[in-house]
């Protein structure tokens, strides 16, 4: 399956402005795979612009290390939680389809 849109995290706001959609330095992606019975993959993918990439990670301070740090934890979450809960959605609508029948 094809990853959706690259969602906005808050760390991104002013970078990501005209970039939505498009695929960056400093893009996390998630992937959620579960495998059903006849061994076929139900997959759900999210990308999320974390607003910083290896150019622009700040490892000039502590204080800078840790934003730039927790803008990368931030986009990380939100695509796991995002791919996580779309990919459990799935599965359980294919568990309800083979109960009715």
């Amino acid at each position: 399956m094809a990853s959706k849109d690259i969602r906005k995290n808050p760390c991104n706001q002013e970078e990501s402005e005209g970039r939505e959609g498009k695929a960056v330095p400093g893009t996390v992606e998630v992937t959620v795979r579960i495998m059903g019975e006849n061994g076929e993959w139900m997959e759900r993918s999210v990308r999320t612009d974390s607003g910083v990439s290896i150019g622009t990670f700040d490892v000039t301070s502590r204080d800078g290390y840790l934003d730039s740090f927790d803008c990368l934890e931030q986009a990380i979450i939100q695509a796991r939680n995002e791919a996580s809960r779309e990919t459990a959605e799935a599965f359980l609508k294919e568990v309800g389809k083979k109960r009715k029948t």
